[in-house]
């Protein structure tokens, strides 16, 4: 019966945060270098 809660528990809390998490660390790198990128493709552009 203890399985059962802390399996439940795992489901309902650790992973939907840890996916979070993922995404958030995986969207902060594609941001970092897609920037870097576009800086360096428009560099001297007039804005």
């Amino acid at each position: 019966m203890h399985g059962v809660v802390i399996m439940a528990i795992v489901m309902l809390l650790v992973a939907p945060v840890g996916v979070m998490l993922a995404g958030a660390v995986w969207s902060a790198l594609i941001g970092w270098l897609v920037e870097d990128d576009a800086e360096t493709l428009h560099e001297g552009a007039p804005t």
